[in-house]
């Protein structure tokens, strides 16, 4: 699946809804969330297929000097994980 948010040529019928989420997701960091956050952040998000697509994933390597998550090459956080936080 993250093949299909790599960016390039958009998929049609019912691959676009696909593309789309992960375009959601990466507008939503862009625009909203990393903004927000403090030099030095690091940002934890979870597996989830729209977060783990290739252009998520690049634009997080570009920002942070280490983010939390699935495909992370700085702290991978396993599938199915409890969240730690509470």
């Amino acid at each position: 699946m993250a093949g299909l948010c790599e960016g390039g040529n958009e998929p049609s019928g019912s691959l676009k809804v696909i593309y789309s989420h992960c375009k959601h997701v990466l507008d939503m960091l862009q625009l909203y969330a990393v903004p927000q956050l403090p030099d030095g952040a690091i940002f934890q998000q979870d597996g989830a297929p729209p977060h783990f697509a290739n252009m998520v994933r690049t634009f997080l390597d570009e920002q942070f000097p280490a983010w939390i998550g699935r495909g992370s090459p700085y702290i991978t956080w396993p599938a199915r994980s409890p969240d730690n936080t509470t």
